[in-house]
């Protein structure tokens, strides 16, 4: 435990603010007359999510691969947000779960997890091979 503390607290951190910031009530913005803000908003949250999460991985040159790899960049992510939609339905006076907000979170986790896997990864090779 003391290990993935180590390599991934910003990951860590942002799961915590994603967690908070969905169960808090939303405060109203100039923002919300913008046609699907929230869905827009998930989408953001899971893509910089992914993107925290795939950038401490090449960091700390962890040596999880394959399935491993899947299951945590990918899945886990997708079922946290099917857990907050969930709390958010039965836990909070505040907020409503809904199965578009759950699209939106897989939606940010997949293009997170392109970009983090492709990019991110292609980019930290590039920086290694120059040392």
């Amino acid at each position: 435990m003391i290990k993935i503390l180590r390599r991934y607290p910003v990951t860590i951190l942002f799961v915590a603010v994603i967690f908070t910031i969905c169960l808090i009530p939303v405060p109203e913005t100039p923002l919300d007359d913008v046609k699907f803000i929230d869905k827009w908003t998930h989408v953001a949250l899971y893509f910089s999510l992914g993107i925290v999460y795939w950038t401490e991985y090449y960091h700390s040159r962890s040596n999880l691969g394959g399935m491993r790899l899947f299951i945590v960049a990918v899945i886990l992510p997708v079922l946290m947000g099917g857990l907050i939609e969930l709390m958010q339905e039965n836990l909070t006076d505040c907020r409503s779960g809904e199965w578009l907000d759950f699209a939106a979170d897989a939606v940010g986790v997949l293009f997170g997890a392109a970009v983090g896997r492709f990019i991110i990864g292609n980019l930290f090779r590039k920086v290694r091979e120059k040392k």
